[in-house]
């Protein structure tokens, strides 16, 4: 039997709430306790398990127990709307409370892929927030003042399961980084921190995709979303800002304006359309048919990182700010260089 007496006791952690929502995420091994804010993520097998039944023991819950607790667990507060502690929830607050709070820690862990998954790599990833046994999505919601937890589930909500060595994170190592990062978390973030919180989940999305053909397109699709995200405009004319966040000189810009072109719709000599996304997405070719190598997709799956990244980060240190004002600050240096 583990001893308590070491075991994180979130009920000690978290005094002053009344529910509090817990969140099992497989294949993330942190190696200490991490908080942010009143969100905490805990290492697996690092918590009081215990005290989350005082009151009344969930049977139902007795059958995914082991794959529960045998994960990392996300924990934050959560307002309850329940007439009876012992009552149950309509399926509508059930599948609210799950949807709504597996997201929140969705948010979470995309911060952790940003800083750890290359887009071209599946290998290191987590399990989806929830994600309990091939058969569940699930979350504990738990009651410090009343010693008790429900179990809320929802059959095949989450069906996929990475095959990989998970996420490893050591966490004094990499602990200035993260903290740079998980601002945009903070509740004052504003409309930048927001953008890039969403942006965040379409990066993870190119992780998880299933070919270099599929990460190509979303990762061009992602491009265009930082550059506005209000409204739609032709890749000719978003070009330019995404470049400004990559070059320091006329000469470079140039260049990249040019290899845009390639990377998008260009046309040869003889009027055949060589650009690579206008293949893929009008005449239905693979990534792969498109370039010479076995090596090449991968490299060019990484030069959109490159892009897309050198962006974000210029997004994480602007969190607060307004988009049309990191906008105008570029513009002045893209000015300034022509000059």
């Amino acid at each position: 039997m583990a001893n308590l007496d070491k075991l994180y006791s979130i009920k000690k952690d978290y005094n002053d709430e009344k529910s509090l929502v817990i969140i099992p995420v497989g294949k993330f091994n942190i190696s200490n306790k991490y908080q942010i804010g009143d969100i905490t993520i805990y290492p697996i097998g690092t918590v009081n398990t215990e005290e989350l039944f005082e009151t009344k023991l969930d049977f139902d819950f007795a059958e995914v127990k082991e794959d529960f607790f045998n994960s990392a667990l996300i924990v934050f507060p959560v307002t309850i709307h329940k007439e009876h502690p012992f009552g149950n929830f309509t399926v509508e607050q059930k599948n609210q409370i799950i949807n709504s709070n597996l997201s929140k820690a969705e948010e979470i862990l995309n911060i952790f892929k940003y800083i750890y998954c290359n887009l071209d790599k599946t290998s290191v990833l987590t399990q989806k927030a929830g994600y309990i046994n091939n058969i569940y999505s699930g979350v504990l919601i738990y009651y410090p003042h009343l010693g008790m937890s429900d179990f809320l589930r929802e059959k095949y909500k989450v069906n996929k399961e990475f095959i990989g060595k998970g996420l490893i994170v050591e966490l004094k190592e990499i602990k200035k980084i993260l903290d740079k990062h998980t601002v945009i978390l903070d509740r004052n973030c504003g409309e930048v921190g927001n953008i890039t919180k969403h942006a965040l989940q379409l990066y993870a999305n190119i992780v998880e995709a299933s070919s270099y053909t599929n990460k190509y397109v979303q990762a061009l699709s992602l491009i265009e979303y930082l550059t506005n995200p209000f409204e739609f405009e032709k890749m000719q004319k978003l070009k330019g800002h995404v470049i400004a966040f990559s070059v320091d000189n006329k000469k470079s810009y140039h260049e990249l304006s040019e290899r845009f072109k390639f990377l998008t719709g260009l046309k040869d000599e003889q009027g055949i359309e060589i650009g690579i996304r206008t293949n893929i997405v009008h005449n239905g070719k693979l990534l792969e048919q498109m370039l010479n190598k076995p090596y090449e997709p991968e490299f060019i799956i990484k030069e959109l990182q490159y892009y897309i990244c050198n962006y974000l980060e210029v997004c994480f240190e602007s969190y607060q700010e307004s988009w049309e004002k990191i906008h105008r600050k570029k513009r002045k240096e893209k000015d300034g260089n022509r000059k």
